[in-house]
């Protein structure tokens, strides 16, 4: 039994790293997110502040959705961390944040693929009519996989529960 425990705070530990690392990723790629799209709206064009500062603005908005929802997925990621950390039970809470992540990986990829459609319907250039991005659909795919993985450990913990009421 003491290996057990100690198994269960080594884990408990661990996950309060790793809880801490993606709470300074996300803050990190949060203001980088935020300096990147000011810069698209205003800043790089070296002049003042155009009339049109405000729509600019919306537009970079709309076209920061599919990163937003990649930092979602990154804070549910860090929620599953924190439940770990703090020796939630295991099957309820994480069920949600995984199948939470993998429903921002999959929305982040969707929003991906419309973006020529979203540019052009707002306006502005895109050097693609398509953005069918290997790596988009890839995320894309682990965030149903993680979906999926989520339904699995969620029946897993109704099986336990039945049999804990079995025995």
């Amino acid at each position: 039994m003491v290996g057990l425990s100690n198994d269960s705070a080594s884990l408990a530990r661990a996950a309060a790293r790793l809880r801490s690392v993606l709470s300074a990723l996300v803050l990190f790629l949060a203001l980088a997110l935020l300096v990147e799209r000011l810069g698209y709206a205003w800043m790089y064009r070296g002049t003042a502040p155009p009339a049109g500062l405000l729509a600019a603005l919306a537009r970079q908005c709309v076209f920061a959705m599919p990163a937003v929802a990649y930092l979602l997925a990154l804070w549910q990621l860090r929620q599953v961390a924190a439940l770990v950390a703090s020796g939630a039970p295991f099957e309820a809470a994480i069920v949600r944040a995984l199948r939470r992540l993998g429903f921002c990986l999959i929305g982040g990829a969707a929003m991906s693929l419309a973006m020529p459609l979203l540019h052009h319907l707002l306006g502005q250039a895109y050097p693609r009519l398509i953005e069918m991005d290997v790596a988009t659909l890839t995320i894309g795919g682990i965030g149903l996989g993680l979906v999926f993985l989520a339904r699995l450990v969620d029946r897993a913990g109704a099986i336990q529960a039945e049999l804990d009421e079995i025995f």
